[in-house]
């Protein structure tokens, strides 16, 4: 594809001017492995270091797809049907993979990318049957956590009732025998009154009464 070698650094030099960092290591490396050290050393050295730089600068995905023959996308460019062996590399970032088969429900994921770092992105492709089958699945224990979640929140709800209702009769009863109590208090106040009295008369009788 390139008449020379040489030809990839310069397009790995002119790639890492602007940013494009993946598209920098390529070239960069292509350039060592086809150039010897010895014919310019100078060169070598710098694409040398700019490929242990931007290695870590780039992440890798290692996509593993249980279906051969599925077409794989990431972000809309397409790179190829299944088994995908080489590593795909990317910038950093949130990168969105799809992979598709006629006869299987297609499957899109977001991967996010770390530079240094190298992922493993497992898609597990189901027919169409499987998918509608796990989709009802999902629905059904999507309505089972429902209901217990309601029957919870009702059962919480009828227990604050129930205490708030013995609260309340604690309240009337205490009302009651505080009611009970004072009227009590008075009667003996009143009857304590009466016996005075009565005790008083007797001590300012004269003489000597007669008792029948």
């Amino acid at each position: 594809e390139f008449p020379s070698p040489k030809i990839h650094f310069n397009i790995g030099q002119a790639a890492n001017e602007l940013g494009q960092v993946v598209k920098a290591l390529h070239h960069y490396e292509q350039f060592v492995a086809g150039f010897r050290k010895e014919d310019a050393p100078e060169l070598w050295q710098v694409a040398h270091q700019r490929i242990f730089k931007l290695q870590e600068q780039v992440g890798t995905i290692l996509l593993q797809i249980n279906i051969p023959g599925a077409e794989v996308s990431v972000d809309g460019r397409t790179l190829g049907q299944s088994p995908i062996t080489k590593p795909l590399r990317f910038a950093p970032g949130p990168h969105v993979v799809q992979v598709g088969k006629p006869g299987f429900e297609k499957h899109v994921a977001t991967v996010k990318v770390q530079g240094g770092v190298v992922s493993v992105a497992r898609v597990k492709l189901l027919t169409e049957a499987e998918a509608m089958a796990m989709r009802k699945e999902v629905q059904r224990l999507e309505a089972e956590r429902q209901r217990i979640t309601e029957k919870l929140a009702r059962e919480r709800a009828e227990s604050e009732a129930a205490r708030q209702g013995r609260l309340r009769s604690l309240r009337r009863g205490g009302w009651a025998s505080l009611g009970i109590g004072a009227g009590l208090l008075v009667m003996s106040v009143v009857v304590g009154g009466l016996n005075l009295a009565e005790v008083g008369k007797v001590e300012d009788a004269s003489g000597n009464p007669t008792w029948s």
